[in-house]
């Protein structure tokens, strides 16, 4: 999994705390806005002090409330908390780059933070 020399990766849990359909004709499977809380258990790259962190993902289905996942945050400059890169379920021995990469906000796999739900998709 690839991340970003300035993102933060975590083993954690999501618990969703509200979300909005994006309404776009052209986007054929459709997507939401989630509104998120990461509860880190374990920081693997980057550096958090907080337990928890507000987050926003944009994704086809509501992510699994159940299960550990390995997840790349991308902080967002103007909230104080984290936009969704990507993310897996963890299992020992996922592959993680070895190296960060200069990642920029293209690379974000329809996760970001959207202000109008209408923009996350083009």
């Amino acid at each position: 999994m690839q991340y970003g020399c300035s993102d933060l990766v975590v083993i954690g849990r999501v618990e969703t705390l509200a979300s909005s359909f994006v309404d776009n004709p052209t986007d054929l499977i459709g997507h939401s806005v989630w509104d998120l809380k990461v509860r880190i258990r374990q920081v693997i790259r980057g550096a958090e002090r907080r337990a928890v962190v507000p987050a926003v993902g944009v994704s086809h289905a509501q992510i699994r409330e159940d299960v550990d996942l390995l997840i790349v945050l991308s902080r967002s400059e103007d909230s104080g908390g984290y936009r969704i890169r990507t993310l897996n379920v963890w299992e020992r021995g996922y592959p993680l780059a070895d190296k960060c990469s200069d990642m920029s906000a293209s690379h974000d796999l329809q996760l970001s933070a959207i202000r109008d739900p209408a923009e996350a998709i083009p």
